[in-house]
């Protein structure tokens, strides 16, 4: 017997600095070199090539290379990326906040 659950997201209005999710992920990618495909290089190169027509999106592929690599990776004491080490959500939460302080969005 199988059996499905659906994951439900509720949004509400907050006033926590939330960084504009898009623009995150591409710029992450792009500087891992995470995209199958030699022509994307940088930001301009992906943008200058606009939607194709008959479509509604940019279809972007993953390397098979990079599609086991944590997206929000830890730090070390030194300053170096780990290569496979995820962060830990409670830091990445701390560090949302922290921004959220900084810009005066809330008060603690």
């Amino acid at each position: 017997m199988l059996i499905t659950f659906r994951t439900i997201f509720f949004f509400t209005p907050a006033k926590i600095l939330l960084f504009y999710p898009l623009l995150l992920f591409l710029g992450l990618a792009l500087s891992n070199h995470a995209f199958d495909a030699e022509s994307i290089t940088d930001a301009v190169s992906m943008l200058k090539g606009g939607i194709p027509d008959g479509l509604q999106c940019v279809p972007l592929r993953w390397k098979g290379t990079k599609q086991k690599i944590p997206f929000f990776r830890r730090i070390s004491k030194d300053g170096t990326l780990s290569k496979e080490e995820a962060i830990l959500y409670a830091t990445l939460r701390d560090n949302i906040g922290q921004q959220s302080l900084d810009l005066g969005s809330e008060e603690k």
